[in-house]
């Protein structure tokens, strides 16, 4: 700071040209923006920094952009439920874990494991959790140790939809067919052939669910 505009777009026109998408780097000059206002000085990306922008659209790798998927719909969630067994452990705990990402909005990261269970990061069987009833439907909450947007923890909330497709049918009977699961586990875990606990990993879960 101050960031000339000369210096911003010498970055943008070398800086990984060609490796890196156009909404990558606007993304990075809008985090250079917010961090002259935050510092109240002047910001100088005006409009002569378009130009060069919308060129690196021209010079973005293949993979650097993905096509819009479609949105995971009820039918989908049926045809996933039909084909799972919901007696078996390592089974519902895949449903449960599809079930609160999806309707919880959480990322499969904090609730899949990708090498090793973080109780920073995940939430454990001893986490705090909460259970009640508004005017119309049951809610039950758990805390999420860390997210994103919430560095401290934030509780994690559901409300019971009365479906068989909904996150506390499919939490419950998570927790019933996993009922003995160590407080020390993450709660997405399961019981092994070995009578031993695993937490889901991202690479099971994904393959299952596909």
């Amino acid at each position: 700071m101050l960031a000339p505009e000369w210096l911003l777009f010498h970055c943008i026109t070398t800086h990984d040209t060609g490796s890196v998408g156009g909404g990558s780097f606007r993304t990075w000059l809008l985090g250079l923006e917010l961090w002259h206002t935050m510092n109240s000085v002047p910001w100088h990306g005006t409009t002569q920094l378009k130009r060069p922008t919308q060129g690196l659209k021209l010079n973005s790798p293949p993979g650097s952009s993905l096509a819009k998927q479609s949105p995971v719909t009820l039918a989908h969630l049926r045809i996933l439920r039909a084909h799972l067994d919901l007696n078996n452990t390592f089974d519902v705990v895949v449903f449960a874990t599809i079930m609160v990402a999806l309707w919880c909005q959480r990322h499969l990261a904090k609730v899949c494991v990708d090498q090793v269970f973080n109780p920073s990061m995940h939430a454990s069987c001893s986490t705090p959790q909460k259970s009640g009833k508004t005017i119309s439907n049951f809610f039950h909450t758990f805390w999420a140790p860390q997210m994103k947007t919430k560095p401290q923890g934030k509780f994690t909330m559901w409300t019971d939809s009365c479906y068989n497709c909904s996150a506390q049918w499919a939490f419950k009977n998570h927790l019933n067919i996993n009922g003995l699961l160590p407080s020390s586990c993450i709660f997405f875990s399961f019981e092994t052939d070995a009578r031993s606990f695993s937490p889901v990993k991202w690479s099971w879960f994904l393959s299952r669910g596909n």
